[in-house]
């Protein structure tokens, strides 16, 4: 009976073993699908966010070019000095807060 016994408890702990290192293949395959998923949303985060201010640099071209035109036509230099300014710390401060928000989460 002795012998049964040991007999069962070992195969018992070959089982318990074997899925022990399952479960580890399972948590380190999670882990690399989570991670490959993590960066890939950042890199399209990044992305985004590069096209944005595309988009912005380009907007704020567009202003400039007005601006000039006016300073052209002689309106007052402060007014044209004050919405510059006005504009460029718009965009500073946009970009700042959402490079913030990109890299503040966890990873």
């Amino acid at each position: 009976m002795a012998e049964v016994d040991r007999q069962i408890r070992m195969i018992a702990d070959f089982v318990e073993l074997e899925a022990r290192e399952k479960c580890a293949e399972i948590r380190a395959r999670a882990k690399a699908d989570a991670d490959a998923e993590r960066q890939i949303a950042l890199v399209n985060a990044k992305e985004k966010l590069s096209e944005e201010y595309d988009r912005k640099e380009k907007a704020l071209g567009v202003e400039l070019k007005m601006l000039e035109f006016v300073h052209f036509l002689h309106l007052p230099f402060y007014s044209f000095v004050s919405t510059l300014l006005s504009i460029s710390r718009t965009l500073t401060l946009s970009r700042t807060l959402s490079l913030a928000r990109l890299f503040s989460h966890p990873q």
